[in-house]
């Protein structure tokens, strides 16, 4: 569902572009879902393996939920399913986020040492402090963009409105590009 990996490239006029595909889709997959509602394994087996890898920005991870919680207004039986891979993927989004604060943690220890080589092979402390705060970003606006899913699908209103939560989302986003 996502092409690119830059967000706001284009201007307004591509995000209105953008967005019309997008609700063009979505109606169409609709449809086909009405008529043949089997073919909900087809499109679980499509989110699961055009799913962002971990490396893309938050644009592309943000905009792939949305499209996923999308579908999931659509198509019910889908629910477990796609909700049980997006917190798979969260989750493991979070492992990446300590596992690289675990290393920073080590590096800061070793900085002390006089290095044996002159060669570095490693990243500098600044480039994992870097990736760690585009992960951390990537789940923050993935994790907005789920808590309003849950709470509109529960039909609980929180104490911020849907559209805070999207803006969150829309502000990590625009912040990752």
């Amino acid at each position: 569902p996502v092409e690119g990996d830059e967000a706001g490239d284009g201007g307004g006029e591509d995000v209105g572009a953008e967005a019309s595909t997008a609700a063009l889709v979505h109606k169409t997959l609709a449809a086909l879902l009405r008529g043949c509602p089997m073919g909900t394994d087809f499109v679980f087996e499509s989110l699961r393996t055009t799913f962002p890898h971990k490396r893309r920005d938050a644009h592309a991870h943000v905009t792939f939920l949305r499209h996923c919680l999308a579908v999931l207004r659509y198509s019910p039986a889908l629910l477990k399913r796609v909700v049980g891979l997006l917190v798979a993927r969260m989750v493991e989004l979070d492992v990446e986020i300590a596992l690289q604060q675990r290393h920073l943690e080590e590096a800061e220890g070793e900085e002390d040492d006089e290095p044996i080589f002159e060669v570095d092979l490693g990243d500098s402390v600044q480039d994992e402090l870097a990736k760690m705060r585009k992960n951390a970003d990537k789940l923050d606006g993935m994790m907005a963009l789920m808590f309003e899913f849950i709470a509109e699908t529960c039909g609980q209103r929180r104490s911020v409105p849907f559209a805070a939560g999207a803006a969150t989302a829309a502000a990590v986003t625009a912040a990752a590009s």
